[in-house]
């Protein structure tokens, strides 16, 4: 796991910037953490679970960084995505199934602003609100990848590894999916049962 922090009561020092957290538009009431008041109060309720964020310079972005932020094992957005996660493991006779921890990965909000564009382009070809389904048929999957850092595991460590060692949770982050790796593991192994695309799952 990444280095943990006791997050301090809020200042009366207000920034100009907004809340760090994606679907929240509100300003900030410090400058060091970037939260609202509301998710301020939230982390420093929940402090002896909150995870320090650790920033990962945006390749596409000069200057603003991808953030991870772990989850609460108390708030509904954890409980929702853990039990999600095991009730669609697809072998049941599976043993020692579990969740250890959920990140949050914040991007620089000029990446949010270009997928929230790129949701909308595709709900107007496909009309999905309408068919019961969310905007821009957006779904909750799931991708496994190997890691060569202990961001998630060491508590001492508190920097992403930048794919400095091939690291493949930190090049997704930074980069997100390479057609180029398609049909090939990282060891080598050819395979592509099911044509050229980035699989995902169900989990």
């Amino acid at each position: 796991m990444a280095a943990r922090q006791t997050i301090p009561e809020p200042s009366k020092t207000r920034s100009k910037t907004t809340c760090r957290i994606q679907t929240c538009h509100r300003r900030t009431v410090t400058s060091e953490h970037k939260f609202c008041s509301a998710h301020m109060n939230v982390l420093t309720d929940t402090s002896d679970h909150f995870e320090s964020t650790c920033k990962l310079l945006s390749t596409r972005c000069d200057g603003e960084y991808t953030s991870i932020i772990e989850l609460s094992k108390r708030t509904t957005s954890y409980k929702s995505i853990s039990d999600d996660f095991i009730r669609g493991w697809l072998k049941k006779n599976a043993e020692g199934v579990r969740v250890e921890s959920i990140f949050e990965i914040s991007h620089p909000k000029s990446i949010i602003a270009d997928h929230d564009i790129y949701r909308k382009i595709v709900e107007q070809d496909g009309n999905f609100v309408e068919q019961g389904l969310a905007e821009g048929n957006e779904r909750l999957l799931y991708h496994g990848t190997d890691q060569s850092c202990h961001i998630t595991f060491n508590p001492k460590d508190t920097k992403f590894c930048g794919n400095k060692n091939n690291c493949a949770m930190c090049g997704l982050m930074m980069n997100s999916f390479d057609r180029e790796f398609i049909g090939r593991n990282r060891r080598g192994h050819k395979f592509q049962r099911l044509g050229s695309g980035c699989k995902l799952t169900g989990v």
